[in-house]
C-alpha cells in the first residue's frame, strides 16, 4: 500500500508540472518533471523531458545532473560519472561517489564521499555511514579505514548513537577490547541508559573472560533495568532484555559453556 500511494503522489506532481509547463514552458519544470519521471521508473519519459529541457535552454548543470542520476539507476555507472563531468554541488559529488562505489573504485569513490561531506555545511550521519560501509564491504575489506570515517563523523557531529553503532560493529571486528571501550564510554556518557548498550558490555566481558568484571556489569545492567518505569520493563523489548540478562548470568554461574557466549555475542 505504501508503494501505491508513493506512486499516486508521484503521477499527482507529474500532472501539476505538465500544468504548469503548459502555461509557462519554463524549462526547469521539464527537469523537475523528469526526475520525477525517474523515480516513477519511466525512463523514457525522464530522458524525454531532459532532452527537450536541454533544447530549451534549462539550466545545463540542472540538466546533466537529472541526466546523470537517470543514468545511474538504470545501472549505466560509467556514463553516469561522464554525464557529471564538470558539475559541482553536493548532490553531484554523493551520486559520483555511489558510482564509483559500484563500479568498484573504492578509492576514486572515497574521495569523492570524503568531498561531499566537506561541500556539506550540516552533514548527516547517514553521509559517514554510507561512505564508511563501502569501505568495510570493499574488496578486499578496509576496516580501519571505515572505521576511520565514522570518527571523522562522531568529531564533527557529536556522539550520536546511529555513528557510534557503526563503530562498535566495525571495532568489534578489529578488537573487541576496543568496542569495549566505546561501549563504557556511550554507557558513561549516555543521559539516559540505552538497555541494549548496557547488554552489550556484559557479553563483550565475557568473551574476553574477565567474569567479574562482567558478574558486576551485569548486576549493574539489570539495576539499572530494574530502575525504569513499569510502563518501560513491561515492553516486550525490554522484557526479552531481562531475559538475556538472565540467560548470561546462568552463563557465569558457569552453566553454560564459554564456547556458547562466542556464538550469542557474534550472532546478536
Amino acid at each position: 500500500m505504501a508503494g501505491a500511494s508513493a506512486h499516486g503522489d508521484l503521477e499527482v506532481r507529474i500532472a501539476e508540472l505538465t500544468k504548469r509547463f503548459e502555461e509557462t514552458a519554463d524549462a526547469e519544470l521539464l527537469v523537475r518533471r523528469a526526475d520525477l519521471h525517474r523515480r516513477h521508473r519511466e525512463w523514457k519519459r525522464s530522458a524525454g523531458d531532459l532532452e527537450r529541457a536541454a533544447e530549451l535552454g534549462a539550466p545545463e548543470d540542472s540538466v546533466r545532473l537529472a541526466r546523470a542520476m537517470l543514468l545511474f539507476d538504470t545501472h549505466q555507472d560509467l556514463h553516469a560519472i561522464e554525464a557529471l563531468a564538470g558539475v559541482g554541488g553536493v548532490p553531484a559529488q554523493f551520486l559520483r561517489a555511489r558510482a564509483f562505489a559500484r563500479l568498484g573504485e573504492t578509492v576514486k569513490a572515497s574521495a569523492a564521499y570524503s568531498q561531499a561531506v566537506a561541500l556539506c555545511a550540516q552533514p548527516l550521519p547517514e553521509h559517514f555511514i554510507e561512505h564508511a560501509r563501502m569501505l568495510a564491504t570493499a574488496e578486499p575489506p578496509q576496516i580501519d579505514e571505515a572505521l576511520g570515517v565514522i570518527k571523522l563523523g562522531l568529531k564533527r557531529l557529536g556522539s550520536i548513537i546511529s555513528l557510534n553503532e557503526e563503530a562498535f560493529n566495525l571495532e568489534r571486528q578489529i578488537d573487541p577490547a576496543l568496542a569495549l571501550e566505546r561501549v563504557r564510554e556511550v554507557n558513561r556518557t549516555a543521559t539516559h541508559p540505552n538497555p541494549e548498550w548496557l547488554l552489550r558490555e556484559v557479553e563483550l566481558l565475557i568473551n574476553l573472560d574477565e567474569g567479574d568484571q562482567a558478574s558486576a556489569a551485569l548486576a549493574s545492567a539489570r539495576a539499572k533495568l530494574e530502575a525504569l518505569p513499569a510502563r518501560r520493563r513491561a515492553a516486550p523489548a525490554i522484557r526479552e532484555l531481562f531475559t538475556r540478562l538472565d540467560s548470561l548470568a546462568r552463563l557465569l554461574s558457569g552453566s553454560v559453556t564459554s564456547d556458547l557466549v562466542a556464538d550469542k555475542v557474534t550472532t546478536d
